[in-house]
C-alpha cells in the first residue's frame, strides 16, 4: 500500500511506451468490458466506479467463463490477468476474439501474453513480483491510459498526474 503512489507513476511510464497516441475507428466502440477474475478483476470494478459517470459508453466488468452477448466488434474489451495463466480469463479472451472485440490485453505474461501478441491484440505489460490483488495500480492505469488516448476519457491524464 505505501508503494502505490510509485506503483501508479510506473504503470503510467510504461503504458505511455506502449499505447498507441491514436487509434483507428474508436468511434465506432459502443461498449467497454472489462475481463478478470480475483485481484485483476478488481481493475474493472475501480474503472467503472471511478469513469463510469464520464464516459458515454457503458462499462460492464464480467468475472467469469462467458462474455455478455453485446460484445461484438464494436465492443472494447480490457483483458486483465496478473499471471496471464487464468483459466475462466483465457476462455472469455478467445469468445472476445471470436466476437472479432477490439482487445487490450494488460498481463505479467503467460498464455494471455502469448496469444495477445500471436492474435495482434494491444498487450500492456505488468511488472513483476506482486500479488494481483497488491498489483492494483499497476492494472488500473494500463486501462486509464488506453482511454485517455482513445479520446474517450480525456480527464483520465489529469486523474493519473494528480495521483
Amino acid at each position: 500500500v505505501r508503494g502505490l503512489p510509485e506503483q501508479l507513476i510506473a504503470a503510467h511510464a510504461t503504458a505511455a511506451q506502449v499505447v498507441p497516441t491514436s487509434f483507428d475507428g474508436v468511434e465506432h466502440i459502443r461498449n467497454i468490458c472489462v475481463i478478470g477474475m480475483g485481484g485483476s478483476g478488481i481493475s474493472g470494478d475501480v474503472l467503472a466506479a471511478v469513469a463510469g459517470p464520464f464516459l458515454n459508453i457503458p462499462i460492464t466488468v464480467s468475472k467469469q467463463y462467458e462474455l455478455p452477448a453485446f460484445v461484438d466488434s464494436n465492443t472494447l474489451v480490457f483483458v486483465m490477468s496478473y499471471s496471464g495463466g487464468t483459466e475462466e480469463t483465457l476462455t472469455a479472451y478467445e469468445t472476445a476474439v471470436a466476437a472479432g472485440a477490439r482487445r487490450v490485453v494488460v498481463t505479467n505474461g503467460g498464455p494471455l501474453g502469448d496469444h495477445a501478441e500471436h492474435d495482434g491484440a494491444l498487450r500492456i505489460p505488468c511488472p513483476d513480483g506482486y500479488m494481483p490483488r497488491a498489483a492494483l495500480g499497476a492494472l488500473v492505469v494500463p486501462i486509464l491510459v488506453t482511454l485517455f488516448r482513445m479520446g474517450l476519457l480525456p480527464q483520465a491524464h489529469g486523474w493519473l498526474e494528480a495521483a
